[in-house]
């Protein structure tokens, strides 16, 4: 397997929510393997969930390196990359996570960004999942990304939650215009609607995907929904979701008014004290990532946990 290393780097698409059991594997999995089949495109999936992280099985490959182990590499090259990839039927790339939380322990939110940086120099798209407990990895796949996928399910919990999360974010000045409202499990027998979510939320719904049966049975035979029944609901969403993340900068959703979160503020943001103590007064995330080379990246502060230039 040979990777093309160019002087343009990828866009990288960041799976996020507040919270865990919300379908944010299933998004990211499909998502990967649609952009990788539809187009003659290179694309990558990355398993940040630093639980358990479920990517490789819902793709059904076995990663021999996995990516923590890739992380930590003090000089990351292309034959280091090349030993953690797995190939999926649709074309997509993944490299997987570890069987538990341990091995995260011995990983920095700086390596996790730079292997971000030295991974979208040889791939199209670069797409994330991560854990539904807001942790410096999740903010370190956020600060990197070109666009945020915020995932929230149909339930009030979700609703509140996902709330919470773009009321933290506007606080710490997140780049809002790469922030997309994806509302999943979207079912007519649940009382709660997606304009309501868009409601509470204070942000426009970027895309929906209906709740289908389709989508646990592809989990238990390892292929995207996309690939196994291609015409149900639910992959018709997901591959459409597909096309419009990558569409032109133009054909995105429009920009709208922020409006502030509804409910107070529960998770933490204990890199507010680092800042202080460092004399930092900007915001840590206020201006969109520059892109720089792994060389640059590593030479940049990683203090912060949003802060790494694209």
């Amino acid at each position: 397997m040979e990777l093309l290393n160019t002087d343009d780097v990828g866009t990288v698409i960041t799976v996020v929510g507040a919270r865990g059991g919300i379908g944010k594997s299933t998004i990211a999995t499909n998502l990967a393997a649609a952009m990788a089949s539809s187009a003659d495109r290179s694309v990558l999936v990355m398993d940040m969930d630093t639980g358990y992280g479920n990517v490789a099985l819902m793709l059904n490959v076995k990663p021999h390196t996995t990516i923590t182990e890739i992380a930590a590499y003090s000089d990351l090259t292309e034959s280091t990359l090349r030993a953690g990839l797995q190939r999926n039927e649709s074309g997509a790339f993944v490299l997987g996570a570890p069987d538990g939380p341990g091995p995260w322990a011995r990983v920095t939110a700086t390596q996790v960004q730079e292997l971000i940086q030295f991974s979208a120099r040889f791939f199209d798209y670069v797409v994330i999942d991560t854990s539904g407990i807001f942790t410096d990895i999740v903010a370190a796949a956020m600060g990197v990304a070109d666009r945020v996928l915020v995932v929230n399910s149909l339930d009030m919990a979700s609703t509140k939650q996902t709330s919470q999360m773009f009321e933290l974010l506007e606080a710490e000045r997140f780049d809002s215009e790469r922030l997309y409202l994806v509302v999943n499990q979207v079912n007519t027998a649940i009382t709660i609607r997606p304009e309501d979510v868009q409601g509470i939320v204070g942000q426009p719904v970027f895309w929906t995907i209906p709740y289908d049966q389709e989508v646990p049975a592809s989990h238990s035979v390892g292929r995207p929904v996309i690939l196994a029944q291609p015409k149900s609901s639910a992959a018709e969403q997901l591959l459409g979701l597909a096309r419009r993340v990558t569409a032109n900068e133009g054909d995105d959703q429009d920009d709208a008014a922020q409006t502030p979160g509804r409910l107070a503020r529960i998770v933490p943001w204990p890199w507010r004290n680092r800042q202080a103590q460092s004399g930092e007064t900007d915001s840590i995330v206020a201006q969109r990532p520059t892109r720089l080379s792994p060389r640059e990246g590593r030479a940049a502060s990683g203090e912060s946990r949003f802060r790494g230039g694209r």
